[in-house]
């Protein structure tokens, strides 16, 4: 099968599933969320009584923390799904993504390096979210076992055919293009998976894994390319510079 092929059908197999996913959340959340805001009002009626009940109180506390935690797992899946507005400053991207990367490394027990081919303009982000995805590769190359990643950082311009070709919609034009490949054996013949919620994750059960690249992207307009090649699988995450 020619390369062009892989790599279309990568982003297409990554675009289909976020899109389920994403409607899948916003059911999920509209029937949770009523529930939840029941539950809430009769937790909020039996603890007056529990005022008075000693043995109805001893489990008013699980019973609220349980909740609290389903409210916490919507929430996570509502930034999941939503766009959201971002507050853009100024950063330069490489000096940004090397503090990141640093501050993973000592965490994971990885080398990571980050390099850049040329001086980068500086770039309108939103700066937690761009160190968040910084921090989101340096995990999915311990988890590969590409104890080395090299992430490295250029400035390209995309046009509307090599969009279309990607994971997301965006717009032709100048973008910062952030790069890392991982080792395919890591993945255990399942390529995409680890873009799924929960599927690769440091806390499974609170976060939503390297999932979270997809809307950290998308949030700011930007644009996803995988393509595979010699045992490896390069992720290609676009940040647009301004028109």
């Amino acid at each position: 099968m020619p390369v062009v092929d892989t790599e279309q059908n990568l982003n297409s197999s990554v675009r289909r599933t976020w899109e389920a996913l994403k409607t899948l959340s916003r059911k999920i959340l509209h029937d949770t969320n009523n529930v939840y805001g029941a539950i809430q009002g009769y937790l909020s009626l039996l603890d007056m009584a529990g005022t008075r009940d000693k043995q109805l109180a001893r489990y008013l506390s699980a019973m609220q923390e349980a909740l609290d935690t389903g409210m916490t797992r919507n929430k996570a899946l509502a930034a999941f799904y939503r766009e959201q507005q971002v507050m853009v400053i100024a950063i330069e991207p490489l000096e940004t993504a090397r503090k990141a990367a640093a501050g993973s490394a000592a965490g994971l027990e990885i080398q990571p390096s980050v390099t850049a081919d040329t001086d980068l303009p500086p770039l309108q982000v939103e700066e937690p979210a761009f160190q968040d995805l910084i921090d989101l590769l340096c995990f999915l190359a311990q988890q590969t076992g590409s104890v080395e990643p090299d992430i490295s950082l250029m400035q390209a311009e995309l046009d509307a055919a090599q969009i279309a070709a990607m994971v997301m919609e965006s717009n032709p034009g100048a973008y910062l293009q952030i790069s890392m490949t991982i080792d395919t054996a890591g993945l255990n013949g399942d390529m995409t998976g680890f873009l799924q919620p929960y599927r690769m994750s440091v806390d499974p059960e609170a976060d939503l894994g390297v999932g979270r690249l997809l809307p950290i992207l998308a949030n700011h307009n930007g644009n996803l390319d995988l393509i595979q090649d010699n045992g490896g699988l390069q992720l290609n995450m676009y940040f647009p510079y301004p028109a």
